[in-house]
């Protein structure tokens, strides 16, 4: 609680249901900012089982312009945080919920269509003995 909004234990326990289990980590997300439209920032409503970041509205051009072109290059690991823990670790050993919903990981060395092994040679260094 040190580092916490929450400065009881009691606090904690109410805000997260009390679905404490002995290890793992819990992440709060808390003090989030309205967008100009009166939204949150993230989007809890559209899909009950991620948490997405709003499409926000601009009213210049080039604001307008740049957000379009994120929105179709972009991948959903830009804007969803159940497809961003999907591919987070290199190779997953970890259960990951995204409000309590299991992320089904991904071996993101096997979903890349180029790949590429370069193996480091450094220059200038003495051999080991």
């Amino acid at each position: 609680t040190r580092f916490s909004v929450l400065k009881s234990e009691a606090a904690i326990l109410s805000t997260i249901g009390g679905k404490i289990k002995k290890t793992g980590t819990y992440i709060i997300i808390y003090n989030l900012r309205k967008m100009p439209n009166g939204e949150l920032e993230f989007d809890f409503k559209k899909d009950p089982t991620d948490i997405n970041i709003v499409e926000d509205e601009t009213t210049t051009d080039n604001m307008l312009y740049a957000r379009q072109d994120r929105i179709n290059t972009n991948p959903t690991t830009y804007y969803s945080l159940r497809a961003y823990c999907a591919i987070l670790f290199l190779r997953p050993k970890m259960q990951i919920f995204v409000r309590s919903v299991k992320v089904k990981t991904k071996l993101i060395k096997k979903s890349l269509s180029k790949t590429l092994v370069d193996t480091y040679k450094p220059h200038g260094v003495d051999k080991p003995q």
